[in-house]
């Protein structure tokens, strides 16, 4: 099955847990991974992912400054990335994973929480790991731990890394629990993934990518749980169109456009009506231009999208529709 899976998700990430034969494949495939090795809770999960018998801790709290639980957490996170550097499969290594998580939106306790985050960070970093580290929506994550987002419409949303000389990284594009029931167009998702990278955007995740019905044990008690039934592929590795073609041509022509976006220098023209109002589109042309070459990507953006109109940008005509 995962060959499969992954010769059809080269064009996105996976956003699954791998294991080290999957590991293996990916690096055969050509692609990379970001490596999640909690302490979080992963709510599809029975128990949040933790085992049961940790519960039975006596005094133990989790996922906040609790010396028992931070106990347990290092072991964990020690025992993971000593196993992946036995398979090689860092960059020093010549291994597929470039990205580590350590930790995942970590909100709540206050002042507990705080010094948690603190010591999850130097936990992650004094692992020797020799790459990048991040954590999702945690905009005071310490030292160089990079500061990632979550959310559906982060293109409109995020307002970058928190330092300047980090990455924008949009790890997630989830639905949250309670929310109304929604099913989000295939242009949709395109849009607001163009957007993202039109305002120098770095990377994003697809969660999820391979998506459907939890079986058997991964499921909730006596049920059988539907999770992210939008997915481009579905649980038994069936393409959902259009969700799976309209992101791929996307990403077809983001590869196209490498060049400019790699080495070129981000400007934004704004044409026309420099005034929004409820009648009036201002009309902004983000661009990257790589200087004394023709390489050059722009993006038409419209504030008002049910309002068509027509540009003029560099002696070329666009319109734009709703």
């Amino acid at each position: 099955m995962w060959p499969d899976i992954l010769d059809k998700a080269r064009f996105m990430s996976s956003g699954t847990s791998m294991s080290q034969f999957r590991d293996m494949l990916i690096q055969e495939k050509g692609m990379y991974v970001t490596l999640r090795i909690g302490p979080y809770i992963e709510a599809e999960w029975n128990h949040g992912g933790f085992p049961y018998w940790l519960r039975e801790v006596l005094d133990i709290t989790f996922r906040t400054d609790n010396e028992l639980f931070n106990y347990h957490m290092k072991k964990f996170a020690k025992m993971i990335i000593g196993k992946m550097k036995e398979e090689k499969l860092f960059p020093p290594q010549a291994g597929p994973i470039i990205m580590a998580q350590y930790n995942n939106i970590q909100l709540a306790f206050k002042e507990k929480g705080a010094s948690y985050i603190q010591w999850a960070c130097n936990i992650g970093l004094g692992l020797n790991a020799s790459v990048p580290w991040i954590m999702c929506k945690q905009k005071d994550a310490p030292g160089p731990v990079i500061n990632t987002r979550n959310g559906r419409h982060c293109g409109e949303t995020f307002t970058g890394s928190n330092s300047p000389d980090r990455p924008s990284l949009w790890t997630a594009q989830y639905r949250v629990f309670g929310d109304p029931p929604s099913q989000r167009s295939a242009e949709d998702l395109a849009f607001s993934v163009t957007l993202f990278f039109a305002k120098n955007g770095t990377l994003t995740n697809y969660y999820m990518y391979n998506g459907g019905t939890n079986f058997g044990r991964t499921s909730s008690t006596f049920s059988t749980a539907c999770n992210y039934d939008e997915a481009p592929l579905d649980e038994y590795n069936l393409l959902r169109e259009p969700k799976y073609g309209h992101p791929r041509d996307l990403h077809d022509t983001l590869k196209l456009s490498k060049k400019a976006l790699f080495w070129g220098e981000p400007k934004v023209d704004v044409l026309g009506n420099k005034l929004e109002t409820k009648y009036v589109n201002v009309v902004r042309v983000r661009y990257y231009e790589k200087p004394r070459s023709d390489a050059c990507v722009a993006f038409l953006m419209i504030s008002h999208s049910k309002i068509p109109t027509t540009i003029t940008w560099r002696g070329q005509s666009y319109f734009l529709p709703r």
